[in-house]
């Protein structure tokens, strides 16, 4: 079964440009996270910005380290990303590319 979370991603246009020629040099898996495994994907007209969206992925592995990596070498200002797991509480976020087309927060419920 696995561990399923839900995972957002904003680039701004710069720096989505360099993830697709990062993915040109990478292995299928790695390749289809971005173009086939993913829920959601939308390019601003305007400015360029790339939301990608998964969900109930499982986010680890070779292809999810990928995109950690990926996302360590670009700057805070350039891109938002935030990971949700299934477990309360779960919540991995950072970069800081807020002033966009495309945001997203966290939020709780109580189910009955």
């Amino acid at each position: 079964m696995g561990y399923s979370s839900e995972v957002a991603l904003v680039l701004n246009k710069e720096s989505n440009e360099k993830l697709q020629k990062t993915l040109k040099g990478k292995s299928a898996d790695e390749k289809a996270l971005f173009n086939e495994w993913k829920d959601r994907h939308e390019v601003d007209s305007k400015t360029g910005a790339a939301l990608y969206y998964w969900s109930g992925i499982k986010w680890y592995g070779d292809e999810c380290d990928c995109v950690n990596d990926f996302l360590s070498g670009l700057e805070a200002k350039d891109y938002h990303f935030m990971r949700l797991g299934e477990s309360y509480g779960d919540i991995d976020e950072h970069g800081e590319f807020y002033d966009c087309a495309f945001n997203f927060i966290a939020t709780s419920v109580i189910e009955i």
